[in-house]
């Protein structure tokens, strides 16, 4: 019996060496040194683009993190070319040093590596060159930018017109124009085609997923939210707008490690990491994210200002991911010569948000109150929370914090003193009620224990319910602040900012 067992671990020791094998060399990821096990799952789309990929017309933004110098990143000119830092400001300090160290105390940068479409195959089936082969309907896969080697899919743009960038050896900036430039005109274009087809997209989603979230499972939590919310839209007998979405989600390096909770050197180096990563998701939210909620889906939205249905812009994300998408929200002031001072997204939703409730309050917590200018807002704050969530708890043995999706970060916005700053609907329904839609001026902070179970249970109907119920707030009212401050669409969407120097290819046949 001994014998047999010892035999049998043998071949199952075998077969398992024989299986992994040596991984694929990729030259780039290994001269940016982000080609280790915890680091390549944040390329996975650019090395096997065809085994996971978004259900839902849209795009990946795929951010990576990698020595300053090995992409051309220089401390704090980098930033300085399409943000500002803020002012010294002697009554709140801490918020001008939490940007400054947040910015500046990274030996890594972060950049864009990969951006990638997906659309049915309708949207390109006609393009010149193009062969008709399988008849069965698809989503197809192309980049719109990729420092990496082809792997089965071309870089090109949704159309002629749309400049494509080739990555240089500064990265960090190829990334940048490639979002300025190509990600830019092709949204445009896509945008422009879809209204005058007769079927225009009625939301731009902005995305962004938490803490140990490699690059497939953000797009499958991309897929499923997004999924469950088309699928209550379509429920939705009494709905009063149509819902026809073009997705953007980032990806990002969101843990140190990989996926593994039963290696207790493994968990501890991940759990060493998790002040690093919410400085990540900081500084996410300050730049990529920031630039574009603020820059690119106002300016959408701005341009297709007569497109009926209105053209809306709604930023969601879970637990770091609705750290990155409020701190880009609020950050708007940061970026240099902001078109659109006096607008902000329709929708924020944080689901199960890893940051502290402090953010909202003017005087509390140790950051500075970054979110306390919320009456100026023209859009509404969503936020859900649970007792059923243990992780949002736990961070704040880490760090204090009272994330706004536990438990004290639910007492920190029941407490009276807070009346003005946090709307609590009474009914734990998911569905926004008429009282929670009116709260304009305050963050709604949604009592989602019934069915929100654990930290990452957001994948559900009832969540895709309160989002569509949050949706539809502004198709059913009229606010009136948003009208006064309605700003005249502009003669023609920008081709790329005019401080860069475009790198610009004909796009692929």
């Amino acid at each position: 019996m001994g014998k047999t067992v010892i035999t049998m671990l043998s071949a199952t020791a075998l077969i398992l060496v024989a299986c992994s094998g040596p991984q694929r060399v990729n030259d780039v990821a290994a001269r940016l040194d982000i080609d280790s096990k915890k680091t390549r799952r944040y390329h996975y789309l650019a090395d096997v683009p065809f085994a996971e990929g978004l259900a839902h017309e849209g795009y990946i933004v795929a951010l990576e993190k990698s020595p300053r110098a090995r992409v051309g990143y220089v401390e704090r000119e980098s930033y300085a070319r399409r943000f500002r830092f803020l002012p010294a400001d002697p009554a709140n300090p801490r918020r001008a040093a939490h940007l400054d160290t947040t910015i500046n105390a990274n030996a890594k940068a972060l950049f864009v590596s990969h951006i990638v479409a997906y659309e049915p195959d309708r949207a390109q089936g006609r393009r010149a060159g193009a062969r008709a082969h399988a008849d069965q309907p698809r989503m197809r896969t192309r980049f719109l930018y990729n420092i990496y080697a082809d792997r089965g899919v071309r870089t090109y743009g949704a159309s002629a017109d749309v400049p494509i960038v080739f990555a240089r050896e500064d990265f960090h900036e190829s990334g940048w124009q490639a979002l300025e430039s190509s990600l830019a005109r092709d949204l445009e274009y896509k945008l422009a085609s879809a209204r005058d087809a007769g079927r225009p997209y009625t939301h731009l989603v902005f995305s962004a997923m938490g803490w140990d979230n490699d690059q497939p499972e953000s797009v499958r939590r991309y897929n499923a939210i997004i999924g469950q919310l088309i699928e209550q839209a379509r429920r939705d007998t009494d709905a009063v707008a149509p819902f026809n979405p073009l997705v953007v989600g980032i990806t990002w390096p969101s843990v140190w490690g990989w996926q593994s909770w039963f290696n207790l050197r493994q968990l501890a180096y991940k759990l060493f990491g998790y002040a690093n990563k919410s400085d990540d998701a900081d500084e996410i939210g300050y730049t990529y994210a920031n630039w574009l909620v603020n820059r690119l889906g106002l300016q959408l939205r701005a341009a297709f200002a007569d497109t009926q249905p209105r053209l809306r812009v709604v930023a969601v994300g879970h637990s770091f991911g609705a750290r990155i998408m409020s701190r880009a929200v609020f950050s708007r002031a940061l970026l240099e010569n902001d078109p659109h001072p006096n607008q902000s997204v329709d929708l924020l939703a944080g689901l199960q948000g890893a940051f502290s409730a402090n953010r909202f309050i003017p005087g509390a917590g140790n950051e500075g109150y970054p979110y306390a200018g919320l009456p100026s807002m023209t859009g509404r704050v969503l936020m859900t929370t649970s007792d059923n969530d243990k992780a949002n708890p736990l961070a704040y043995y880490l760090s204090r914090a009272v994330h706004i999706g536990g438990k004290r970060g639910l007492d920190v916005a029941r407490d009276p003193a807070h009346a003005d700053i946090f709307h609590i609907p009474t009914t734990r329904s998911p569905r926004l009620d008429a009282a929670a839609c009116a709260a304009r001026d305050q963050v709604i902070v949604v009592d989602a224990s019934d069915y929100v179970h654990d930290h990452n249970d957001v994948l559900t109907p009832e969540i895709g319910a309160l989002l569509w119920s949050a949706i539809q707030c502004d198709a059913r009212t009229t606010d009136r602040r948003a009208m006064t401050r309605r700003e005249p669409p502009p003669a023609t969407m920008p081709r790329v900012a005019a401080h860069a120097a475009p790198l610009y290819a004909s796009a692929a046949p």
